[in-house]
């Protein structure tokens, strides 16, 4: 309770700037009054904030375009190999081989 009271006072005495802190993609009032995450409005702390997931969600579908990629790739190469699988079951049976 008196620590609500002494930042209630602090916020509100003459001069007290309010600054805003971008931390985990969000923005959050902050007692800071320097730093590269902290900002003395708010519009330009949420202007960072969404820069930031923007830039986070671009990383990220690349990474995935990139593994779609390589999935692809694999699918090749499995259906390669179940063809093969085939042939050679297919080269088994002619043969009359029985195999478990």
């Amino acid at each position: 309770m008196f620590v609500r009271l002494l930042l209630f006072y602090f916020r509100n005495r003459k001069g007290y700037k309010i600054m805003w802190e971008v931390k985990r993609y969000e923005v959050i009032e902050s007692d800071k009054n320097d730093g590269i995450n902290v900002f003395t409005n708010k519009e330009d702390a949420f202007t960072e904030a969404l820069n930031r997931l923007d830039k986070r969600v671009d990383e990220n579908l690349d990474c995935l375009g990139f593994l779609i990629e390589e999935i692809k790739d694999e699918e090749k190469v499995i259906k390669y190999y179940i063809e093969k699988q085939n042939s050679l079951i297919r080269q088994i049976q002619s043969c009359g081989i029985s195999i478990k």
